[in-house]
């Protein structure tokens, strides 16, 4: 399935400083998968680059208030073990 919406991908950079390379978005299965994807793109960045300093537990959180806001979903649905397509209704 991977990260196929432009609107989520977009936000994600944007929110976190980071840019998501096409071929490890289309890895992306779950939730979980998808805030370690985007602590590892934190990790890669120097730290002058990334807009804010945010912890795990937040990046963790703000990732899933994503989620929700772009699929127009209740925040209580985005688990870490949520599958995009299946359990949230992400489109491929």
């Amino acid at each position: 399935m991977g990260i196929e919406s432009v609107e989520l991908v977009l936000d994600l950079e944007l929110r976190f400083g980071i840019e998501f390379p096409d071929r490890v978005a289309r890895q992306v299965k779950t939730v979980g998968d998808l805030e370690n994807l985007v602590l590892a793109l934190r990790a890669e960045q120097p730290a002058h680059v990334l807009l804010v300093e945010w912890d795990e537990a937040d990046v963790r959180a703000e990732t899933r208030t994503i989620v929700a806001h772009v699929l127009g979903i209740d925040a209580a649905m985005v688990t870490p073990d949520a599958e995009l397509g299946r359990d949230l209704g992400l489109d491929a």
